[in-house]
Parts: structure tokens; C-alpha cells; sequence
């Protein structure tokens, strides 16, 4: 009985796009609301620049236009 492979490619159901989109309109829609109706302090500020800069960064692995270690690892590494 042979032994069955699996795939070098893993299974991507086809809502996870459309979840991921609608869950960024919904982000934008609360920054908005956020930056409208709240009073923020100095740390305020800064927690949302990091929330901001953490929604950019994955929408940039989303659309596949960054340079990720699992495509171009270098050759020296610790583990």
C-alpha cells in the first residue's frame, strides 16, 4: 500500500480573501470612528500608529508584495 503525499501546497478555502477584505473595512471603520469621537493621549497616539503600521504590514504579506524570510532565506540562520 503506497504511501500517501501530501501537497506542497496547502489548501486555501476561498472565503479567507473575502473575510480578510471585509475585515479591513471594518478596521478602517472603527479608526475612523476612533480618531473622530476619542480624545487620545501622547501613548494613545503611538498604539494606534503601531495598529496602523501592524494593518499595513499585513496587508503588504497579503498581496504577496513584501520580502519574506520563507521565500529568501539567507544562508546563515540560527534554527
Amino acid at each position: 500500500m503506497p504511501i500517501e503525499r501530501m501537497s506542497d501546497y496547502l489548501y486555501e478555502p476561498f472565503y479567507i480573501p473575502i473575510l480578510l477584505l471585509l475585515l479591513g473595512i471594518v478596521y478602517i471603520g472603527i479608526l475612523l470612528y476612533s480618531f473622530t469621537n476619542v480624545t487620545f493621549t501622547f501613548v494613545g497616539y503611538g498604539l494606534m500608529g503601531i495598529s496602523i503600521l501592524t494593518y499595513l504590514l499585513v496587508g503588504l504579506y497579503m498581496t504577496g508584495k513584501g520580502n519574506y524570510l520563507d521565500k529568501h532565506a539567507p544562508d546563515i540562520l540560527v534554527f
